[in-house]
């Protein structure tokens, strides 16, 4: 999961597309949409090359979280573009089965459903966890 992706591919905001020059914060220019999935693809490769498989990945580490040292907001929109007009397509045109979780955010936001039987098949961070002791 990337913090972020190069600077030349971040804009300010959606609306006006202004480039934006900061690891911290910014978001994925759509016009770069094909691009960024090409780093996944060569990345995931590489990897493969020094003998690691890549189970799975996620568009971005903490979307929602602007303040990292380097990060990037990603609307779970944003990521549901991204991985149906590139990432799953150049995934599948590699011939990758590397899976695509969508959302790795923290456990205080959208992974609390207690009826939700499947939970562990999806990504999530446990910072603000309430219900198990500190380690």
């Amino acid at each position: 999961t990337p913090w972020t992706p190069p600077v030349w591919m971040k804009v300010n905001n959606l609306k006006e597309l202004e480039p934006f020059e900061s690891w911290t914060s910014g978001q994925l220019n759509p016009a770069c949409y094909q691009d960024y999935a090409v780093y996944f693809v060569k990345w995931i490769r590489a990897m493969e090359e020094q003998g690691v498989r890549i189970y799975s990945v996620t568009p971005q580490n903490e979307p929602l979280n602007r303040g990292n040292s380097a990060s990037m907001y990603m609307s779970w929109q944003e990521q549901n573009a991204f991985i149906k007009e590139a990432l799953g397509p150049k995934f599948r045109k590699a011939g990758l089965n590397t899976k695509i979780y969508l959302y790795d955010h923290n456990y205080d936001y959208d992974n609390q459903k207690e009826d939700t039987k499947d939970q562990g098949q999806y990504p999530l961070h446990v910072y603000a966890d309430t219900e198990t002791p500190d380690m």
